[in-house]
């Protein structure tokens, strides 16, 4: 009967101890939560106070910058080769070797198309 006792009152003494245990964890885990949900309202607040233009023409500073720094990649990436420039004609009779004799078929149209430029002026 006595150890029965013991039993019944380990049993309440250890549902006591976890009962304690679990407030205190949970206090410390809902802390900053709380401490999260007041710094988010704080700065939607102060989202809510800056405005970046009144006119809708005139861009805040960062979109201005944003569209100069866009411009600017942009203008880098150009790249000036003489193929994609209009200079293909020029670029490929200088590479053009007049070591071998062109064929027949080319002199022909070569011929023609100085006799079509000769008519179109």
């Amino acid at each position: 009967m006595l150890s029965k006792k013991y039993s019944v009152l380990a049993v309440i003494l250890l549902v006591v101890l976890a009962g304690i245990s679990y407030v205190i964890v949970s206090q410390q885990f809902t802390r900053p939560i709380a401490d999260e949900v007041t710094t988010l309202s704080e700065n939607s607040e102060a989202l809510r106070k800056i405005k970046l233009s009144e006119e809708a023409n005139f861009p805040s500073p960062v979109i201005q910058l944003q569209q100069t720094l866009t411009h600017g990649l942009i203008e880098a990436e150009r790249v000036d080769l003489p193929l994609l420039s209009g200079e293909l004609a020029e670029f490929s009779q200088k590479n053009i070797s007049e070591e071998y004799p062109s064929p027949p078929e080319l002199e022909d149209l070569k011929q023609r198309l100085k006799k079509l430029q000769s008519l179109s002026q």
